[in-house]
């Protein structure tokens, strides 16, 4: 591949400038980090088989990241879109957010209103790291993991008792974040908590059209844990987590209100029944709510709701066989309901599942994992979710692994039970198991001119959608203090939901259902190059990533012919090539992310300068041939620079200045998550 020859011209440039330069380097960037999320268990990084990230607090706290969303939008292969409620999903190598699994602490989290997981609601005030698993992962975590995981590690009891921590931020459009963290310890007892408070003035990047881009909003996150030594061996914890927001609605003359109510509560129990046996169970119970109300210029008030909880218990047994051979397993259940508005009933998924994983070392320089998942669900058929990851040292310069996944998705509650009607334009949303019943109530009303499938095809069952993953990578360090991290990955999903028209409606509108269409590949290269030599304050790091996100039937359409396209709506149509086939919308082909760090020890100061770019992407069919090709208007590649300065002012205190976006980046219509230049400056103290 192209981008493979660019990389590897790169890693031989950047090698050979640091030899001519006598660059000594020492170690400190081979730091053996400890991952939880790959294997349910403390594992050391390098010795992971398969394509895994942390990001550690340090890293965090000196970007002065606020939310979830501005710290992954920085890394390799990952970036934040918006969807059409404003909220930011991730993307993880080409694949939407709704298959990337959100976890805090292990647990995952609720709230997908349309598919995307708001990450920006999601605070990063006493977050110990952030575990990041590339590629399908339902061999551990089941359902939402087809693409990835994204784990979410706060301090522990242990770390918050050390000091109590306040920190205070304020910036442009009234930006304002405040935080507060301590614990107190009674014997074996640990209570520990921490507090957060943000607001946003919301800003309008379009003064010429009606309403703002972002209504002001405030929410509190809190969380409490109560954490219990019984012995050496065994430990309980108790931990209830809170999200509040409240937002003012502004639409073109209508106005109203929205509220999110969030809590998590997680009771963990850990300990050894052996030396070589562990126990762990944990009860799991979370709820998400969302209101809006919005009275519109005519004084019609309009409802929304939706409302979702999910449970699950789980019980997981660790057992060393040896030292070299490990074995973990596990089964619990998940009962998930929801209400919402514009829903037939309200729909419960229960799944039962249990799993087992293998992992063995044969050789000092060899780790191998297996795993397998079975899960019955209680609305479609069974899965079973198998993954393989090998990670070897080849030589003290050299590792590689590779990890094959299997990955699934249920449909989603929406996929099945959504029955909507836009009040405005007229057209209708049905889920699967109320297309049938609403189509003939609709016809016996008068208002469908036609259905355009049979009851049987509507009233065929969704299928999960499917995924089977590879990434193929190396770690080189070529010389002590430079690492290079090579991963070529490829998803193919099958049964990919997507909507179609079922019926006309006499009012010129179409009713929309969804059914099991395409098959989608996505496949690409990730490069991650970390620089630091010996004894400078100066660090360096580059990611990079090479991404073909394609409809296989699309681009079979495209070799065969089939598709036609015209520059302008009075010049002649002509045949398009598979060359001519951009690909899946909403996909950049390219990415880099970059970030300097510097380090002036003797002031106690520290800076970095972050850069994020991404190529062109298409976000629709401008010339309405049902596909997006290279003829569409595409929107224009961008790159966003920030700026971080951080100064200690003693053991206990730092103060921080900075710039989001320093050269003012936007595009309102098609980019509205990029607000504009933001400045900001913050305080921490340790009390």
């Amino acid at each position: 591949m192209k981008a493979l020859h660019i990389l590897l011209l790169t890693l031989l440039f950047v090698q050979t400038v640091c030899a001519q330069h006598g660059f000594e380097l020492d170690s400190s960037l081979i730091v053996d980090e400890v991952i939880v999320t790959a294997t349910r268990q403390k594992k050391a990084l390098t010795k992971v088989p398969s394509r895994s990230v942390v990001i550690t607090s340090e890293s965090i706290e000196s970007s002065g990241a606020l939310r979830l969303s501005d710290i992954l939008n920085e890394q390799t292969g990952l970036i934040t879109v918006p969807d059409f409620g404003g909220g930011e999903g991730i993307q993880m190598q080409g694949m939407d957010s709704e298959y990337v699994l959100i976890m805090i602490d292990g647990t995952p989290i609720v709230g997908r209103t349309a598919g995307t997981l708001d990450l920006s609601r999601i605070t990063v005030q006493d977050i110990e790291q952030i575990e990041i698993i590339k590629g399908a992962s339902s061999s551990l975590y089941g359902n939402e993991a087809l693409g990835g995981v994204i784990n979410v590690i706060t301090k522990s009891a242990e770390q918050r008792s050390r000091h109590t921590n306040v920190r205070a931020r304020y910036g442009s459009q009234a930006i304002m974040d405040l935080s507060l963290s301590s614990a107190v310890k009674f014997n074996n007892l640990i209570v520990d908590g921490q507090i957060n408070y943000y607001r946003n003035n919301g800003f309008d990047l379009r003064p010429d059209v009606p309403g703002v881009d972002v209504n002001p909003f405030h929410n509190i996150t809190s969380q409490i844990r109560a954490s219990y030594h019984v012995n050496d061996s065994w430990r309980s914890s108790l931990t209830a987590r809170f999200f509040d927001q409240h937002q003012k609605l502004n639409f073109d003359g209508s106005e109203g209100e929205s509220t999110i109510d969030e809590y998590n509560l997680t009771w963990k129990l850990s300990g050894e029944l052996s030396s070589r046996t562990s126990l762990h169970v944990e009860m799991y119970n979370t709820n998400y709510q969302a209101q809006e109300s919005l009275q519109t210029s005519g004084g019609v008030t309009q409802l929304s709701f939706f409302d979702q909880t999910f449970t699950r218990p789980e019980l997981r047994i660790l057992h060393e066989l040896s030292d070299a051979y490990a074995l973990t397993g596990g089964s619990g259940v998940t009962i998930e309901q929801l209400s919402r508005s514009s829903f037939a009933g309200d729909p419960e998924f229960i799944s039962p599942y249990a799993y087992l994983q293998v992992e063995a070392q044969p050789t000092a320089v060899t780790d191998i994992t297996v795993g397998l998942r079975y899960d019955d669900h209680s609305e479609y058929q069974d899965q079973l979710s198998p993954k393989l990851g090998i990670k070897h040292v080849f030589t003290d310069k050299l590792s590689g692994h590779l990890s094959i996944g299997y990955g699934y998705k249920a449909p989603a509650f929406r996929q099945l039970y959504f029955d909507f009607t836009n009040s405005t334009v007229g057209y209708t949303v049905l889920g699967t198991a109320a297309a049938l019943d609403r189509l003939e109530s609709l016809s016996e009303q008068g208002g469908i001119i036609n259905q355009l499938y049979s009851t049987a095809e509507l009233t065929q069952a969704l299928e999960p959608e499917t995924s089977r993953s590879v990434n193929l990578g190396v770690n080189v360090y070529p010389t002590d203090g430079i690492k290079i991290t090579l991963n070529a990955y490829r998803n193919d999903i099958s049964n990919l939901i997507d909507t179609r028209v079922i019926a006309r409606k006499t009012n010129g509108q179409n009713v929309f259902s969804y059914y099991n269409a395409n098959q989608v590949r996505t496949q690409g290269v990730e490069m991650d190059l970390s620089v630091k030599s010996l004894d400078s304050p100066w660090k360096f790091a580059l990611g990079y990533q090479y991404l073909e996100a394609k409809d296989l039937d699309v681009q079979q359409r495209f070799e065969h012919g089939e598709v036609f396209a015209r520059e302008s709506t009075t010049s002649p149509s002509f045949q398009l090539n598979s060359g001519d086939y951009f690909g899946l919308f909403n996909r950049s082909p390219h990415m880099v992310n970059v970030r300097v760090d510097y380090d002036w020890t003797e002031l106690g100061l520290h800076a970095n300068v972050r850069g994020t770019y991404r190529s062109s992407f298409g976000l629709f069919d401008t010339n309405s041939n049902g596909v997006l090709d290279r003829y569409d208007d595409l929107v224009s590649g961008y790159m966003v620079w920030d700026l971080t300065i951080n100064k200690n002012l003693g053991d206990d205190t730092r103060l921080a200045v900075g710039v989001d976006n320093a050269l003012d980046f936007t595009n309102a219509q098609f980019i509205p998550n990029i607000p504009g230049r933001l400045f900001y400056t913050s305080v921490q103290f340790k009390l």
